[in-house]
């Protein structure tokens, strides 16, 4: 993008039917808008929701940009980052190209473990312990919550994330787990956790970003752990939420691909 004197920034989610989810996404969008000023930023969904990518690439072209930045809002990179998006994006530039004319366009990585994204975690996890009064973290165990993928690189990369948040920390015990297709199964972990004897306070935190279906999912799980271990004390970690560290992070990888 360094050739671009007005690059456009494509901010684009997944798409969710949860109206609270859509609202934070739209919201982080305003965020990053705003710290990109007086670069033109559209928020887009890739399906489910509106505006799709094609039309916010319209819109990028009405505002006279010279080149787009993508920036796909995805933890890890699978299916969605390899394939959907890309597909998406050479798409609205050929049907761009055919009506106008055709613009150079760079799409940034998942976010993974961007430093940004684990200070946020850690600062999600310390408000929900800071809110239940405190822990002793030599008899806690923290158990990260992810997604789940068919993809093994975007499992693996779960599993550091895991790790990195747990070097910040510093709890007895660190445990991953997953909501759907890869393994081990969360209400699983959950268990096994429970029911060692050196853990008193067992801190669960869903690595998702916004409120919807798979978050309140992740809560019922913990209330069904909860009441399956009564012996045990219980912490839920809200989401990420749409926060401008979040922004920052994606600001911070569209420099890195410049």
């Amino acid at each position: 993008m360094q050739a671009c004197t007005r690059p456009g920034y494509l901010l684009i989610g997944h798409g969710t039917r949860d109206l609270d989810g859509t609202k934070e996404f739209l919201q982080l969008g305003k965020v990053l808008g705003e710290m990109l000023a007086p670069a033109p930023v559209e928020a887009c969904f890739l399906e489910l929701q509106q505006p799709t990518i094609g039309d916010a690439w319209q819109r990028m072209v009405a505002e006279g940009v010279d080149g787009i930045c993508a920036m796909p809002l995805l933890l890890f990179a699978a299916g969605h980052a390899k394939r959907d998006i890309p597909e998406e994006l050479q798409a609205a530039c050929d049907a761009g190209a055919t009506k106008n004319r055709s613009l150079p366009f760079a799409q940034t990585p998942p976010l993974q473990c961007h430093p940004k994204l684990l200070e946020l975690s850690a600062i999600r996890a310390q408000q929900a312990i800071d809110a239940a009064g405190g822990v002793d973290l030599a008899r806690t165990a923290l158990v990260m919550v992810g997604r789940g993928s068919l993809d093994d690189g975007a499992t693996a990369e779960m599993y550091r994330f895991s790790e990195l948040r747990g070097q910040s920390l510093r709890p007895a015990v660190v445990r991953t787990g997953f909501v759907a297709m890869a393994r081990p199964d969360l209400a699983s972990v959950l268990d096994e956790v429970a029911q060692l004897p050196e853990i008193d306070t067992i801190v669960v935190q869903p690595h998702l970003l916004f409120q919807g279906d798979l978050n309140q999912r992740v809560m019922q799980m913990i209330d069904a752990a909860a009441d399956r271990h009564r012996n045990r004390r219980w912490i839920a970690v809200d989401r990420l939420g749409p926060d401008p560290r979040l922004a920052q992070a994606l600001i911070e990888l569209a420099a890195e691909i410049d």
